[in-house]
């Protein structure tokens, strides 16, 4: 498995549902987390939930369905740490191709 110390997952559709269990388990981990939300306001509140866990996670509103929201989102994770996965869980998960393409 690979390490992923010091790396960022970021999650979208981190909000709520398999996102926010996903972020729960990746910080009980020590791995750091950004999760995406295409509701601002869920995204605060989410953050707001997982830093009880941990302090290494932050959110984002990203619409996953715009190029522009997440060419923004890539550059949020790159400013937070090395990226580590994208791990798409809205319902636009063919726009994996920013993680694609940064990591060519």
């Amino acid at each position: 498995m690979k390490d992923f110390k010091g790396k960022v997952a970021f999650i979208t559709g981190g909000a709520s549902g398999v996102g926010l269990g996903m972020a729960t388990a990746f910080l009980k981990a020590g791995i750091k987390v950004m999760t995406g939300d295409i509701n601002g306001d869920r995204a605060t509140k989410a953050e707001s939930i997982l830093k009880e866990i941990s302090s290494d996670v932050r959110a984002i509103q990203v619409d996953t369905t715009s190029m522009e929201s997440l060419e923004s989102a890539a550059d949020a994770v790159e400013a937070t740490g090395d990226w580590g996965a994208c791990l798409p869980q809205s319902r636009q998960k063919r726009r994996t191709a920013v993680w694609q393409i940064r990591h060519r």
